[in-house]
């Protein structure tokens, strides 16, 4: 199985060094779409709080093949 690599870009830039074997580009999409929603879940902290968490997927040759961005505003 392939193994893909997710970089977490935001206030701390995490960088993924381990990598998830996934069944293919789709599953890793799935898995990234899921990593961002728990990431808002708990950075969510006050009223009128703007943010955007991105995560980038790389591929076993570390080229980028996917880029996902969520923002939210705590209302």
């Amino acid at each position: 199985m392939p193994r893909y690599f997710f970089d977490i870009n935001d206030s701390r830039n995490a960088s993924d060094e381990e990598g998830l074997e996934c069944a293919d580009l789709h599953t890793a999409v799935q898995h990234a779409k899921r990593a961002l929603y728990q990431i808002v879940l708990d950075e969510v902290r006050k009223v009128g709080e703007s943010r955007a968490q991105k995560i980038l997927i790389r591929d076993e040759d570390d080229r980028a093949v996917y880029s996902g961005i969520m923002t939210y505003t705590v209302a």
